[in-house]
């Protein structure tokens, strides 16, 4: 009889939002969710980018279509990626990297998971949408089931 291994996936990241990309001045970088930064005597009012559907939308995308390598599960693989893309003033995902992985097949898998996400909400500068670039950490971590399969905690 051949056991089925289910993979049970949990979340665990948070948003470092990096900055507007396309602003070229230090006064309009961002560090926090909601930023208002003074360049020039004129206000900037900066709102990063959401995930359609909020953070638990986000939450179910991964659990949804992340596919943890067989040879990582071997392995129990496991560890924090920090990965990187761009959400364009339309919404969409670009220049997706990974900037500190845990192995390359993970590494692989994770990149493919972003560069298909669903739009999102863009980031808006002045209630005008702008381009942003996101940092955010992805903790992966492998346990034991209690019937011997693995879960991965994503």
């Amino acid at each position: 009889m051949t056991h089925t291994k289910k993979l049970f996936l949990s979340i665990a990241f948070t948003f470092m939002f990096s900055g507007v990309i396309s602003a070229q001045t230090q006064a309009d970088s961002v560090t926090n969710d909601t930023t208002t930064a003074i360049a020039d005597t004129a206000q900037i009012r900066i709102v990063p980018p959401t995930f359609r559907g909020g953070m638990e939308a986000l939450h179910t995308y991964i659990m949804t279509n992340f596919e943890y390598p067989e040879e990582a599960r071997r392995k129990s693989a496991s560890g924090t990626l920090e990965v990187q893309f761009t959400v364009e003033a339309s919404g969409d995902v670009t220049y997706v990297s990974v900037l500190k992985g845990i192995e390359e097949d993970i590494d692989s898998e994770v990149l493919r998971l972003l560069e298909h996400m669903p739009n999102w909400n863009p980031a808006t500068r002045n209630e005008k949408p702008v381009r942003y670039m996101v940092s955010m950490p992805l903790r992966i971590k492998v346990s034991r089931g209690k019937n011997g399969g693995d879960r991965s905690m994503f």
